[in-house]
């Protein structure tokens, strides 16, 4: 059955919406090692580099892990311990877009390197630690952020129709003064895109649809409230 791995505080209301579209909700363990805002962030604690395969971090959750690989994917441990202050925390948190891997790759951790180097994926070094937060992977050639470096290396690579927004206030993140737009949803098929909350109720909502829907991908609004920062929902149909 398809699946989606989505924060384990995530609101009861956008699970339910979750299952209506036919995927069951995996509820992502706390990582004891990170901050509290993010423990329970999909995309600190796993990078996600193929549709079926992931790196997680070193010292997780055996049981949630073992869950995973008995629904198909492919798992590879590791080299690094997360910790609670950046960059330690953001090891994994890069981003997968194509055939690119976008971070800030001195912090990238080694099995990360490692596999998307095996797959023969071009690296694109940026300053921002939480790249995978700060980019809404929409498909493998379309993508947002409010982030200028991501902007700018991702346009500079070419293959990648990529919206460059402000940074979006409205989203909400516990302990912090507002999310990231690449935390508040995530890809459902290349024509679905799930956002936490409506989309009317961004800065750039009008703008954000209107990209989306140009490029035939219909968006999907898990709730009627303010978007709130999940550290991204990963759906699975392997």
């Amino acid at each position: 059955m398809p699946f989606c791995i989505a924060d384990f505080r995530t609101d009861k209301k956008i699970l339910k919406n979750i299952e209506k579209l036919g995927f069951e909700c995996i509820l992502m363990p706390p990582n004891k090692f990170v901050s509290q805002c993010c423990c329970g962030h999909p995309d600190i604690s796993l990078c996600r580099i193929s549709e079926n395969e992931i790196i997680y971090a070193k010292g997780f959750d055996e049981n949630f892990l073992k869950d995973l690989k008995s629904r198909g994917v492919i798992l590879y441990e590791g080299r690094s311990l997360l910790s609670e202050k950046y960059p330690y925390d953001i090891k994994y948190n890069a981003a997968v877009i194509g055939n690119y891997l976008i971070h800030k790759t001195v912090y990238t951790d080694g099995t990360v390197k490692e596999k998307c180097a095996d797959r023969k994926m071009s690296f694109l070094n940026v300053k921002q630690g939480y790249s995978r937060c700060s980019v809404a992977v929409v498909r493998r050639d379309l993508a947002i952020t409010a982030d200028d470096g991501i902007f700018k290396a991702v346009s500079a690579a070419g293959g990648i129709n990529v919206l460059k927004i402000p940074p979006q206030k409205s989203i909400r993140l516990a302990g912090c003064d507002y999310g990231f737009i690449g935390g508040a949803g995530g890809s459902i098929d290349d024509k679905r895109y799930a956002l936490t909350g409506d989309v009317k109720r961004l800065e750039n909502g009008k703008e954000i649809k209107e990209f989306l829907e140009k490029n035939g991908v219909e968006v999907i609004c898990l709730s009627d409230r303010e978007l709130v920062d999940l550290g991204t929902l990963m759906f699975f149909t392997i």
